[in-house]
This record gives structure tokens, sequence and C-alpha cells, in this order.
């Protein structure tokens, strides 16, 4: 069954700062999310999505629906997520000295490991399964082995969010904007042609440019959702 929206677990997600004691670089300039709200009908919120950040702007914990709850700590070269699920084991990653990250870790499961060339993502690898290969374009995922292509607007993304990772059809392998990971525009369209499934974006921007609302249309629903974002001040 598809869903409209996913906030997949595990949601691998941090904001890379750049200081001189560490190796998360910081692709600003960047606008932080705090809230996003995803209704679906004007009247009704399916699901609220909130965000906390630390003094250097990195990610520290999120909230799903005020109760849910993710944790991020930092050490060098490591990111360890947390979250108050019981039945939900911490995930490791691994940076190397350039701020890509190497390995996905977890219990005692066989990591997920990233190759780069040129700086952009051109593969991830778990255990025995069929690598998953990125087609790259002006600096955006245009195509992936598993048969999703996606289409931009000629607007940059300048929120510390990979926007596309949130609807079906993530073009990302994380949310928020890890180095080497992240396209540079706002989608405007993902399409999985084999399944015949087509999602298009519309953007309502701020005076920066930053969205403030989209809404999400499906070739195979009648209606829309929509998506409002607030940010930091």
């Amino acid at each position: 069954m598809k869903k409209i929206l996913l906030f997949a677990l595990p949601l691998l997600a941090m904001i890379a700062v750049s200081c001189e004691k560490d190796n998360y670089t910081y692709s600003g300039p960047t606008k932080l999310v705090k809230e996003i709200k995803i209704y679906s009908n004007p009247e009704e919120i399916g699901e609220c999505l909130s965000f906390v950040y630390d003094d250097k702007g990195r990610l520290i914990r999120y909230y799903v629906d005020y109760q849910y709850i993710h944790t991020y700590t930092y050490s060098e070269n490591t990111i360890v997520e947390g979250s108050n699920d019981i039945y939900s084991s911490d995930y490791i990653y691994r940076l190397n000295n350039e701020g890509y990250i190497t390995t996905l870790e977890w219990a005692d499961d066989h990591p997920i490991t990233y190759f780069y060339r040129d700086g952009y993502l051109v593969k991830h690898c778990y255990f025995n399964n069929e690598p998953t290969y990125y087609t790259w374009k002006n600096g955006n995922i245009v195509s992936k082995s598993n048969g999703w292509t996606y289409e931009y607007t000629n607007i940059e993304n300048i929120t510390n969010l990979d926007l596309g990772y949130f609807f079906v059809g993530p073009t990302e392998v994380v949310p928020f904007r890890w180095k080497g990971l992240h396209s540079k525009n706002l989608i405007s369209r993902s399409i999985l042609v084999d399944d015949n499934i087509e999602y298009t974006y519309e953007y309502t921007l701020d005076k920066d440019g930053a969205p403030i609302k989209i809404k999400l249309f499906t070739n195979d629903l009648p209606d829309y959702i929509i998506i409002t974002i607030t940010y930091i001040e």
C-alpha cells in the first residue's frame, strides 16, 4: 500500500555545522525548520513534526505529534540517534575526516555503506542486497536505480531539510542535509514509471525564497496534501 507521506524509521537525520573542532560542514546559508504540519484535508492536521537545535545549529531532538522523540548526540566523526521507542535500537552514523557519512550501523545488523565520486553519493549498499545507484545533474539527483526519476524547479533549497525526503519517492538518503547527499534545488516532480506513480509539488515561498506551504498532488488521488513550514527566527 502506498503512503503519501513518510517519516520512515530510521529517520537518518543530521545538520552539519562548520567549526574548528569537528567535521560537520554546514552548507548554508540555510533556514532552520522549526515545525512542519501535514494536513490530510484543509481543516485537519494529520501529523506535526517539531525540531530543536543546539547553539551550533545542529539537530538535537525532534518530536512527532509532540510525543515520539528522536535525540541526536555528537562526537568526533560519529552521530548517535536515539529515541523513546523501547523497541528501537540506536543508530550510529560514521563520518570520514572530510565530513561524509561512510556507514550506518545499528544493533547487530549489517551496516549500510556509502560511496562517493567528486563529492556526490553514487551508491549505497546493504549486505547482500542489490546496491542503489544515484545519477546527478546540475547538483540534483535525477534518477535512482530503483526506478525513480526526479525533476526540479529553478528554486534553490535554502532550508536545512531535503524536503523531497518527506514524500513518496524520496530523492535523498536522509532528510537533513548531509554533505554530498542532498540536491541543490526544490523538487517539482517524482516519477516511478513502472508503477505509474507520479507526484508533483507546488510551493509558496517567503520573502527569503524558503517554502512556507507545499501542495503535493498525486496522479492516483483526486485531492492534494498541504504541508506548512515555519522556521527558527
